[in-house]
């Protein structure tokens, strides 16, 4: 018989997500680095530090507990769904180099606006477009942060 559900405990899923958040920051933490001195760094290590510290107290939590956990089931189509979201994410991580953060952002939004299954023009393009040219204004104007340009 073919299974179409995975099952995890909550358990499993806590520790493993916990997981992955402490490697990924890690990650940006090594980051921070490779910064040019005098950047303002502190405040992304302190946040990256508090990130890692409180996942690892969410996996002591998890593993002190005691007694049954729930069992959480997943369809292989949702875990599909998710992975493609990650996917389209990881491009879009990637293509701000080249596009800028702004059309990046533009494009990223509107893509998962399609992806999720927003219905109508207006939901799909127009909330995209709104909430960058809002980044644009407050980012861009008004606190003059640097954003990558990209090639436009």
């Amino acid at each position: 018989m073919k299974r179409d559900t995975i099952t995890l405990s909550y358990r499993k899923a806590s520790i493993v997500l916990s997981l992955c958040f402490i490697v990924g920051a890690i990650y940006l933490y090594s980051i921070t680095f490779r910064w040019k001195p005098g950047t303002h760094a502190t405040l992304p290590r302190l946040s990256l530090t508090m990130i890692i510290l409180l996942n690892v107290l969410a996996i002591v939590q998890e593993m002190r507990r005691r007694g049954d956990t729930k069992n959480m089931t997943f369809s292989k189509r949702s875990l599909g769904r998710l992975l493609m979201a990650i996917l389209i994410t990881a491009i879009y991580i990637a293509s701000i180099k080249v596009l800028g953060f702004y059309l990046s952002s533009l494009l990223f939004l509107t893509g998962m606006m399609f992806f999720v299954g927003a219905k109508g023009l207006m939901l799909t393009v127009g909330i995209p477009l709104v909430f960058t040219i809002s980044l644009y204004v407050v980012f861009g104007l008004f606190l003059r942060v640097n954003v990558p340009t990209g090639m436009f």
